[in-house]
């Protein structure tokens, strides 16, 4: 008696784009920020009540303006300690 061998092959399927696929042309020329929620600004105490972390946890405010502007990225280190990397003046250069 001859084993039996199953051989499988993919099936793909290829999806052709049309005209209505496409964004709206007026979606990138459109002005959005009327459309936006407006958030207002706190100060960073009052940021810090409005966390609510579970009881093992905690959280600290360890840096703020004017030690810190413009952060765009942050890491802790193996000893842990916090690196803030800063882009002094970013929003000036988008205009």
């Amino acid at each position: 008696m001859c084993p039996r061998i199953l051989i499988a092959t993919p099936v793909c399927a290829y999806h052709v784009g049309t005209v209505a696929d496409e964004p709206p042309a007026d979606s990138v020329d459109r002005d959005y920020s009327q459309e936006l929620p407006r958030i207002r600004t706190a100060e960073p105490e009052e940021a810090l009540k409005a966390y609510k972390p579970a009881p093992e946890f905690r959280i600290e405010l360890v840096a703020a303006e004017p030690l810190v502007a413009d952060p765009v990225g942050m890491a802790f280190d193996e000893y842990g300690r916090l690196i803030v990397v800063e882009m002094r003046g970013w929003l000036q250069s988008l205009k």
